[in-house]
């Protein structure tokens, strides 16, 4: 925990990973399917225990199903960060539901990065 006893008190993660991503787009001359790997994928997390969450607006009901959890009430940011490099993205054909030969296909700089976040406060 971080913060503690402050008003910015929170839970604090990240975790290192590998992102698979299946292109909408052929890879390959032949049209076969191909799962990419992005090494070195960043994901983390700041889960809030005092600030309020102003997205979506609170709300009475209560999850429906069964041993579901409650929605966390307060804020929080999750982001997961991509970072280029040697072999990023690491392309594959798949085969039959398996990985295959390795498609070549150039990388992505090491200066760059694709960046998805979510915050459920502010603007």
């Amino acid at each position: 925990m971080t913060r503690q006893g402050q008003s910015s008190e929170a839970y604090t993660f990240s975790v290192n990973m590998q992102k698979s991503v299946i292109p909408n787009v052929t890879l390959t001359a032949d049209g076969s399917s191909t799962d990419c790997f992005y090494n070195g994928t960043i994901f983390s997390a700041v889960l809030y225990t005092k600030r309020e969450k102003t997205y979506p607006a609170q709300t009475a009901t209560s999850p429906s199903s069964p041993g579901a959890y409650p929605p966390w009430p307060y804020a929080v940011e999750v982001q997961q960060v991509a970072s280029g490099g040697a072999r990023v993205p690491d392309c594959y054909e798949m085969v039959n539901g398996n990985t295959g030969e390795h498609v070549s296909i150039g990388t992505v700089p090491d200066s760059q990065t694709c960046q998805c976040i979510y915050q459920n406060y502010g603007t």
